[in-house]
């Protein structure tokens, strides 16, 4: 069974008779009558084994020409039969009871088994695909025998999400690492239920330094089992060439092949009371005369009930009427309530899951969250990207917003910040309104009661410094030590006294630059105009060209700070970085990243602005006249709307349009939220809550039922009809209705028929017969009525026509162009060549190029020898020679030896 140069491998499915193993190989057909009329007596080998295989899938499919790629996988894996081999080393149980080998995959093929189950096999659901992220941490791989790397990965399986794979078909490991040699390398990978699988097998003629780089390794020995779970991944060491220094596995991740919901799904075997589906050209046409006259429920359009065979005219809970049999079908395991038999023709769900685009999952996707009452997926507000319970109930937040509480906000209120990067506002220190971080030092303006400095909040201010209306702590001038206001003292510094709200010298006036300690008058520091002290930082007044800032003189305030007319740097309001002045509404540029607005700098914009610019020019500008926030001026910026108005993606509008629905949402007020996509309208979520159907859908108690992709709609009836052969979808009956193909055909844009691609004789082809199409994309172009150069030609990709390209017209012109010059020199190269070979007239050169062109003598010519010519032949050349010279007008004068040619016979 196993070939002796087959190598161990796991992507191994099954094997077939061959040699070397002892199986129940029945070879009595050796013995039989005319045995030596056989084509073989000893049947063995790859000769044998790919050919029986063949022909037991050629007689699957026979029973079910249905099946896919997949489906037969399936097939193979549940009928193959390991007993026979079960005496062979290397069997292994896996997770979910099934066994295999390295040798013989799932074991040996049997085509009675393959053939029954095929005809009961339904198509497996749609193949979802789940990639791990990345570990990218490094490791080092043991060089030593018997020692081993063992890493873990943790996966859900991509669980609640569309490519969840909850049953498994194959499963790739894909790894980035360095060993030397690779030959000597073993990798395992263990699943979560346990199973084993050698992906890689030692090799001793592999002897490459080559790295394993973004190297997938395969297995299908998980077929069945779950992905989610706990993957281990062994590498060591192993075979006759030893490594000379560990291996290091860089990279490494997982990729899932399988399905969400159980691939096994069998119906009743076919027997004489089952009705087979008609598959000529009479049943595509959907009519009800042709459909086979066994079903009693055909004439009167009605369907036959599985249970009791009677005819009725709806089918029970958890099957649908199937328009090609007139019989009660199941539908998929997952619905309540279906319109076909595929997972993702549901109606309504079973407990547990919730409809999606007509199918039913057990979590929600990303964007909405599971209503357990109506079993429905119901979209989250058009400012959450996650939600549970509700709508507005937020848990993450779409680009724009922020996330506080469960809302999702267009700014974060005040005492908290915004953090960009997670879309969250995170709370401030309770001391501060607004701030910088969570610190008590980060704070940019202070709750009530609290007055800033130097980044913190306090119920007072330090000495010096006095509580200003805007809620910082305001530097007095000296020589106040305490001050109630900028030039309001409360107290002096010493050697001053107070007097009234102002402070005075307590002894000896000294005149200015000098200050009087205890009586004596000492100088002041080279900057100051006036003193109390000798330090830089204790001037009262500054000379003409500096300024007081703080008890310094200085050339220029500092940022924060303007000069009042008595060269006074004053602290600007608020958190201004430049202003004109300290009353509110005279700033002109903001510190600490906030927005001017109105002269002030706000932490937020009002209610009808967006921020705008940045750094020093950062402002508040307009929102567009419809929108209560948004993030620029445009109509379509909006992120919340106004009374009377309803957000509709990013525009508000008066009325919700088609296909949406009107609800109302604390954070973002009113919404407009589309509709089921069968529905052109409805007044809630979900396929159940419909007033109007789409074009593909039929309205049956506030549900549109949508037709099946090869069916479509006919207003007349009322219901959906078959597409006509061979459409594999359309928009109405006939040939010319088509908007996609079968397999082998592509769809004319011109006519909407199905046509197989023109050959390269298009032009030569019966119009209507075949389509000129993309070399690359095998799409069909136009029609042969319709012939034009399609090199010329654009796809494009949005609208899906052709458009003439310019460039390729262009890069035609050239062509042509280029193509004529090097006939040019060609030609030109070919006189010079035959001038080149032995002079004579300028006729003469023309014979002898006609002589070349001609194949030299091979139409019947020959060159006659020069002894033959006569005096008269001569004479008579010669004038013809000039008559020829004269009437072309590209001869200058006559050359002698021309050669004379005459006729072979």
């Amino acid at each position: 069974v196993r070939p002796s140069l087959l190598q161990m491998s796991s992507l191994g499915m099954c094997t077939n008779y061959t040699h070397s193993v002892t199986v129940d190989m029945d070879l009595s057909f050796r013995h039989k009558r005319n045995s030596d009329s056989l084509c073989t007596q000893a049947h063995t080998g790859t000769s044998a084994s790919a050919p029986l295989a063949a022909g037991i899938c050629a007689l699957a499919l026979e029973a079910n020409p249905k099946l896919t790629w997949r489906d037969m996988q399936h097939l193979v894996v549940m009928t193959s039969r390991p007993e026979p081999l079960l005496g062979e080393e290397g069997w292994a149980t896996t997770g979910v009871g099934r066994k295999v080998s390295h040798k013989f995959g799932y074991g040996l093929m049997d085509a009675d088994a393959m053939v029954v189950l095929a005809e009961q096999w339904t198509t497996a659901p749609p193949q979802h695909v789940c990639r791990t992220n990345s570990d990218t941490t490094e490791w080092v791989i043991p060089n030593r025998p018997g020692e081993s790397l063992e890493v873990t990965m943790n996966t859900s399986g991509c669980w609640g999400q569309r490519d969840s794979v909850r049953y498994i078909e194959h499963v790739q490991v894909v790894v980035s690492l360095q060993f030397l040699p690779r030959g000597s390398l073993r990798i395992t990978l263990v699943s979560p239920s346990g199973t084993a699988s050698h992906v890689l097998l030692p090799r001793s003629y592999d002897v490459k330094e080559d790295a394993f780089n973004n190297w997938p390794f395969m297995s299908v020995h998980f077929w069945g089992e779950p992905a989610a779970g706990t993957w281990r991944l062994i590498l060591g060491s192993e075979g006759i060439r030893r490594s000379p220094f560990p291996g290091k596995l860089k990279e490494w991740y997982l990729i899932f092949y399988g399905t969400d919901s159980d691939p096994v799904k069998l119906r009743p075997r076919p027997h004489n009371s089952y009705i087979v589906r008609d598959t000529s050209a009479s049943s595509a046409h959907g009519a009800i005369k042709n459909r086979p006259s066994r079903n009693p429920c055909a004439a009167d359009a009605k369907y036959q009930s599985a249970e009791s065979g009677e005819c009725v005219d709806a089918c029970p809970a958890g099957q649908f009427g199937s328009r090609d049999s007139l019989a009660c079908e199941a539908c998929h395991p997952d619905c309540e309530s279906c319109y076909g038999p595929s997972e993702d023709n549901c109606l309504a769900c079973r407990a547990g899951r919730f409809l999606v685009d007509n199918a039913c999952w057990r979590e929600c996707p990303e964007g909405s969250y599971a209503d357990p009452v109506l079993r429905h997926c119901v979209e989250c507000d058009q400012s959450c990207s996650r939600c549970s319970d509700n709508s507005s109930f937020c848990s993450a937040c779409k680009e724009n917003y922020f996330l506080h509480g469960h809302s999702c906000l267009g700014s974060c209120p005040n005492g908290t910040r915004s953090m960009p990067d997670s879309r969250v506002c995170r709370s401030c220190h309770a001391s501060c309104r607004t701030c910088t971080g969570e610190s008590s030092h980060d704070c940019v303006t202070c709750s009530e009661g609290h007055w800033l400095y130097e980044g913190q909040c306090f119920t007072h201010c330090p000495p010096k410094y006095y509580q200003g209306q805007d809620g910082f702590c305001r530097s007095c001038k000296a020589p106040c030590k305490e001050c109630s206001s900028l030039k309001t003292c409360k107290s002096c510094v010493e050697y001053y006294r107070l007097d009234g709200s102002s402070c005075e010298v307590a002894y000896t006036h000294c005149g200015d630059g000098y200050y009087s300690p205890g009586g004596n008058c000492n100088r002041c520091h080279e900057t100051c105009a006036t003193c109390f002290g000798s330090n830089e930082d204790q001037c009262i007044s500054c000379p003409p060209n500096k300024v007081w800032s703080n008890g310094r003189c200085v050339s220029e305030c500092l940022l924060g700070f303007y000069s009042d007319a008595e060269r006074t740097c004053v602290q600007c309001r608020g958190n201004c970085r430049k202003c004109t002045g300290e009353e509110l509404g005279a700033c002109t540029a903001c510190m600490h990243d906030l927005i001017l607005h109105d002269g002030q700098c706000i932490h937020e914009c009002p209610v009808g602005f967006h921020p705008g610019g940045s750094g020093d020019n950062r402002r508040c500008l307009p929102c567009h006249g419809t929108c209560a926030t948004c993030i620029n001026v445009s109509a379509t910026g909006c992120l919340s709307c106004p009374s009377g108005r309803a957000l509709h993606g990013s525009t508000c509008v008066q009325f919700c349009p088609g296909g949406t629905f009107l609800r109302s949402s604390g954070a973002l007020g009113a919404q407009c939220i589309p509709c089921h996509p069968a529905c052109s309208s409805c007044t809630g979520p979900g396929i159940g809550s419909c007033t109007a159907c789409s074009k593909k859908a039929l309205l049956s108690q506030n549900t549109c039922v949508p037709c099946l992709p090869d069916e479509f709609l006919s207003p007349s009836k009322k219901r959906c009809q078959k597409c006509s052969h061979p459409c594999r979808s359309c928009t109405g009956p006939g040939e010319d209705r088509c908007l996609s193909c079968v397999d082998g055909l592509s769809l004319d844009p011109t006519t909407w028929r199905c046509l197989p691609c023109c050959p390269s004789d298009a032009t030569r082809a019966t119009p209507g017969t075949c389509c000129v199409c993309n070399r690359e994309t095998n799409e069909c172009v136009t029609g042969t009525e319709h012939q034009r150069s399609t090199s010329w030609l654009v796809h494009d990709s949005a609208t899906g026509t052709y458009d003439l390209s310019v460039q390729r017209v262009a890069m035609t012109v050239v062509g042509i162009c280029a193509g004529a010059v090097a006939m040019f020199f060609l030609l030109f190269g070919l006189l010079e060549w035959s001038s080149s070979t032995g002079g004579g007239s300028i006729l003469g050169k023309k014979v002898r190029l006609a002589d070349w062109l001609r194949g030299n003598g091979s139409n019947g010519y020959s060159r006659l020898p020069g002894a033959k010519r006569t005096a008269s032949d001569r004479a008579r050349f010669e004038v013809e020679a000039e008559k020829v010279a004269l009437t072309r007008d590209d001869e200058e004068e006559d050359e002698e030896d021309e050669e004379i040619f005459h006729k072979v016979t």
